[in-house]
């Protein structure tokens, strides 16, 4: 197979996608383990903003690549074009 510039991208973008996804889940479940330590002690107002900011920012993530997954199925289904093959790993 040529490696061609649509290739490697139609290999990447699955990978990135799943990577991308480890990476909010984990930023939720960082966010959501600093909420609940700040409960247990005397939280400080820094310590719960960032706590909700990592949460947010996790949800916010997962929507986008949410969202972007969605759109190449769109604009595969009108073009014909296939942007999602196999991952690599």
């Amino acid at each position: 197979m040529a490696a061609t510039p649509a290739s490697l991208i139609s290999y990447l973008l699955p990978n990135i996608m799943a990577a991308a996804g480890i990476i909010f889940f984990l930023m939720i479940l960082g966010g959501g383990f600093m909420m609940v330590k700040n409960a247990g002690g005397s939280p400080s107002a820094q310590d719960t903003a960032k706590a909700r900011s990592a949460i947010t920012m996790g949800i916010i993530g997962f929507l986008l690549v949410v969202s972007a997954y969605f759109i190449l199925q769109i604009v595969q289904a009108l073009t014909g074009v296939n942007f999602i093959i196999t991952p690599i790993f």
